[in-house]
């Protein structure tokens, strides 16, 4: 009996949650007839990107810097 009672409660959840988007469907208005279809745009070719440049500039270098701070 209690197992009955367990898949009577479950068959009873199952139908509360879905009663409202069973309602809704089977309610709904039809909608009218598309007389064409929509096409997308064309999307633009993706362009190419070149990978980024590391610019080293001369003060960046280590022996520049020990010559300005005057080590050797």
């Amino acid at each position: 009996m209690e197992e009955q009672q367990l898949v009577a409660a479950g068959v009873l959840d199952h139908n509360l949650r879905i009663a409202c988007t069973a309602y809704a469907v089977l309610n709904r208005t039809p909608m009218p007839p598309v007389a064409a279809p929509v096409t997308a745009p064309e999307a633009e070719p993706l362009r190419k990107v070149a990978p980024p440049v590391v610019v080293i500039s001369e003060r960046a270098r280590p022996d520049n810097l020990r010559a300005r701070l005057g080590l050797r």
